[in-house]
């Protein structure tokens, strides 16, 4: 199946948008026992993140967000790192989050396209180190995948604190530093 990327403004393309959420409803229903509905899987970082979508027959099948911070503490799921880092990662931040793709879709290239389409976006915004969080439902592929493009496992986090969500083991904490002018 063919497939391309492109960046989505949730706010002038609402419709695209909408079918992100329905998309991430649909992919991480069956990782929970509780059904889960749009405000379990939106939050205010979709507000502010810059979103990627792959879409193949004018259907999106992937979509993915890069947000940008100052400081640790300040990423979506933040809870998550636990005491991971003995010192913080550098700053600028970029975090990779909200990647889910298609299960029709999925070993073929689209979640590693739009993980590659986020560094690209991150390494041109200034981010000094890129962080990332795997899930056990996301398996060791997700892990090799991260590390394949440069990320080191920096050990495993927390739970996340999301009543829904608080059932998955802690995550595993990943981390790309970023080398000024790469």
């Amino acid at each position: 199946m063919s497939w391309a990327i492109h960046e989505l403004d949730p706010v002038s393309e609402r419709a695209t948008f909408d079918a992100v959420v329905r998309l991430r409803l649909r992919c991480w229903a069956a990782q929970v026992p509780m059904e889960l509905t749009p405000d379990d899987v939106v939050d205010p970082h979709d507000g502010f993140a810059r979103h990627w979508i792959a879409v193949a027959e004018e259907q999106v099948v992937g979509a993915a967000r890069l947000t940008i911070h100052a400081a640790a503490q300040d990423v979506p799921e933040a809870v998550c790192l636990g005491e991971v880092f003995a010192q913080p990662p550098p700053t600028p931040i970029g975090f990779l989050s909200r990647l889910v793709v298609a299960p029709e879709s999925r070993r073929g290239g689209v979640g590693r396209g739009l993980d590659q389409v986020r560094i690209r976006a991150a390494e041109e915004a200034g981010c000094r180190s890129l962080l990332a969080l795997v899930f056990d439902v996301s398996g060791q592929a997700r892990v090799a995948q991260l590390v394949s493009l440069g990320f080191e496992v920096r050990g495993q986090g927390r739970k996340d604190t999301h009543p829904k969500f608080s059932v998955l083991s802690a995550p595993v904490v990943l981390e790309r530093v970023i080398q000024s002018g790469t």
